[in-house]
């Protein structure tokens, strides 16, 4: 029995953003440390690795004023993260749409969030019946879709079969198919 991994790639996150607090302008009740992370969400991608770690204490009334460096690729938005215990950003403060490299925390609420994580996903491996040529679908799917998909048509150009839908891909024996943000392979 076979078994055939696909893992989703996740992007690098954005450089370790600065955090400076600052008086006046926000809504912190004052003197206490804050920590926050910053994720990027890449086109076709999802959302990046989170950033490194880094802590503000504002004064009463202050606000935090955050600034990183974007990884490479069409980021089409930006997460930022915050909390009150080291590397437990709980708190989703703000999705800010583009390609923006900076935000002034002014101390709202924000969502319960959990950030990812700076590794990559697991695989998904599901053994038995290999992946099919029938699996493969005909008509484009949307951007996360899409990228599977590809590396799939990968996957499958990698096989002996020839009649889309009539036979499974029967890769090389631990080939690899990488790319698109996906790796699929045979275990």
């Amino acid at each position: 029995m076979t078994a055939t991994n696909i893992k989703r790639t996740q992007p690098t996150g954005p450089t370790a953003p600065s955090a400076t607090a600052q008086a006046g302008g926000g809504t912190f009740a004052g003197g206490v440390q804050f920590f926050y992370k910053v994720t990027a969400v890449l086109a076709q991608l999802g959302e990046s690795a989170v950033s490194s770690e880094v802590n503000a204490t504002p004064a009463a009334s202050g606000h935090v004023d955050l600034a990183w460096t974007n990884p490479a690729g069409t980021v089409t938005a930006v997460r930022i993260y915050r909390g009150t215990v080291t590397n437990s950003e709980n708190v989703l403060v703000v999705q800010l749409q583009g390609n923006p490299a900076a935000y002034s925390d002014l101390g709202g609420a924000g969502t319960a969030a959990t950030p990812p994580t700076t590794a990559a996903n697991a695989a998904v491996t599901k053994s038995g019946a290999a992946v099919t040529k029938a699996n493969v679908l005909s008509t484009q799917p949307g951007p996360l879709g899409l990228a599977l998909y590809q590396e799939l048509v990968e996957w499958c150009a990698m096989s002996s079969a020839t009649t889309a839908g009539t036979a499974p891909c029967a890769p090389q024996a631990k080939a690899v198919a990488d790319g698109a943000g996906w790796t699929i392979s045979e275990v």
